[in-house]
């Protein structure tokens, strides 16, 4: 699987979601609406595709404390 590849998501509940490589990941705190399974792959892959940028340096984003 190439970097430009994620990974199916085959399953998302209130508590958290799995890949199909058998990865299961937990939300911090139940989600009050799940999204069906074809919208929640989207937010994975947009946010995949922002944290994969984010780690190679290609955006520049800056936290500020509040």
């Amino acid at each position: 699987m190439n970097e430009e590849t994620t990974l199916k998501v085959i399953r998302v509940d209130k508590n958290e979601y799995e890949l199909e490589n058998g990865e299961v990941f937990q939300f911090p705190e139940p989600l009050e609406i799940v999204p069906p399974l074809e919208e929640f792959q989207k937010i994975y892959e947009k946010w995949h595709s922002i944290l994969n940028k984010e780690i190679d340096g290609q955006t520049n984003f800056h936290s500020t404390s509040i």
